[in-house]
């Protein structure tokens, strides 16, 4: 049967493929008819052998393929989940013993003592420049009564989704009792971020610290 149909103005046949019959292919009964003798075995061999190795060969390359598809499926996660840190690393140079979240929450219950958080990250100016704060002499002698922390945000730690209602913007810095309980009273003064400190800021900063430590 012929189809027609109208593109662009040009009548283009279609053949309907189901319904043209291909011309037959030679069988081992055919040859066996035609005189050939002894074809049978031969022509069955490979007919049915070879297929039979294709398919068997075309399956352990599908299992193959499977497998290694799996395996990169579930390695895939692993390395979408892993989070980059951008930036040349901040010079923290100054005399404060600084410690992980971990760490810094163990030693504030065993010590009784306040702690200090500022979260940044590398690639932010204003985080890079509040770096010699913290060489600052008064600052840096009110550390020494507390518990001091710094985490890249950039890491993203779990733990610090806690605090995300504070904000996600950086640097901020955050304080903590000797209770574990966030202090919300002790902020920069700014009113859309509240705990955002620049270098301008650091008698607000040291201010903090010593109501943090109760003086």
């Amino acid at each position: 049967m012929m189809k027609r149909l109208l593109l662009g103005g040009l009548s283009v046949c279609l053949c309907a493929c189901e319904a043209t019959p291909k011309a037959p292919q030679a069988t081992p009964k055919s040859v066996v008819k035609s005189g050939q003798k002894g074809s049978q075995g031969a022509k069955s061999g490979i007919t049915k052998g070879k297929p039979k190795a294709t398919l068997a060969q075309k399956a352990g390359q599908t299992t193959e393929r499977t497998g290694a598809q799996k395996v990169a499926a579930k390695s895939t996660p692993a390395i979408q989940k892993k989070k980059k840190v951008r930036g040349k690393p901040i010079k923290w140079e100054s005399k404060i013993k600084w410690m992980s979240w971990e760490e810094g929450r163990a030693a504030s219950a065993a010590q009784g003592k306040a702690l200090f958080l500022i979260v940044y990250t590398n690639w932010c100016p204003r985080c890079r420049e509040l770096g010699p704060v913290f060489r600052d002499r008064s600052v840096e002698a009110l550390s020494k009564e507390m518990i001091m922390v710094r985490q890249n945000q950039d890491e993203g730690p779990q733990w610090l989704s806690a605090f995300t209602a504070q904000g996600r913007y950086v640097p901020r810095i955050l304080f903590f009792g000797t209770d574990g309980q966030l202090r919300t009273d002790l902020t920069s003064g700014n009113q859309r971020f509240p705990y955002f400190y620049t270098p301008r800021s650091t008698s607000v900063l040291a201010a903090n610290m010593k109501k943090a430590l109760g003086k």
